[in-house]
């Protein structure tokens, strides 16, 4: 049986990449816009590689050579973007009833925090590359960005989350422009960028206005399993704060 994590994995994976007609085979559609797995490439290739591990899917026979990196006769390697799977799962309804529309009730609060926690770390950290594109600024994200993302987070919502990063890639881009400084020197700013408006917010105790969502950054397939059916919070999820009062 799997463990929730792992049906929230392969619910996501199955509505990502299945094939309409060979249900068993996954393509690889995971960062296309309208079917993108989650909302960072890393999280989505940390998904389907914690499910390669667990040898809950398998490499399709059609795959070309190009998507392996082979040493020895061996595949070391592969290019998670390009390469097809199959499910390993032979059973029909195990298939349907359990793994593409699961029963999330096992999920306990702790769980869903969590889960809700690393969403929403990584809808702000695409929405920060999102911005640091719109400024041709390039992407630096280390541990420091993430580390000050996540205290925003325990703050406030991932809306309000929003209104702090759009500020502070805007100083950047200005800082880059007006002080004739190097783009990574521009975007090393962010951080502590962040944390001011992040403090002020909190001394002052003033309303955070939030902002909607992107438009242009459409609600990953693992985002809307885990706001809609683990969380059951709907959009809300995106607007009010992380918070265990807040579940149902």
């Amino acid at each position: 049986m799997a463990s929730p994590k792992t049906k929230l994995a392969i619910a996501a994976i199955l509505r990502s990449g299945q094939d309409e007609h060979d249900i068993t085979l996954i393509r690889p559609n995971f960062l296309h816009i309208k079917t993108k797995l989650s909302p960072t490439s890393s999280m989505s290739k940390e998904l389907i590689s914690y499910l390669y591990d667990k040898q809950w899917i398998y490499f399709d026979d059609e795959n070309k050579e190009s998507c392996f990196g082979i040493e020895r006769d061996k595949i070391i390697s592969f290019r998670t973007f390009e390469t097809q799977f199959r499910l390993n799962v032979t059973d029909e309804f195990t298939l349907f009833s359990e793994l593409n529309s699961p029963d999330f009730s096992d999920f306990d609060f702790s769980d869903m925090l969590m889960l809700w926690k690393n969403i929403a770390t990584e809808e702000c950290l695409e929405y920060l590359e999102y911005n640091l594109a719109e400024y041709n600024l390039i992407e630096n994200t280390g541990p420091k960005t993430i580390t000050v993302i996540q205290e925003g987070l325990n703050h406030f919502s991932i809306s309000q989350t929003f209104m702090f990063i759009w500020g502070a890639v805007k100083d950047a881009a200005a800082y880059y422009q007006k002080d004739r400084v190097t783009k990574k020197h521009a975007v090393n700013s962010i951080p502590g960028s962040i944390q001011k408006r992040l403090d002020k917010a909190l001394v002052e105790g003033k309303e955070v206005k939030g902002f909607r969502r992107n438009y242009n950054l459409p609600q990953s397939i693992y985002a809307d399993l885990i706001f809609n059916k683990v969380l059951k919070l709907g959009d809300r999820a995106f607007d009010i704060k992380i918070d265990v009062e807040s579940l149902p």
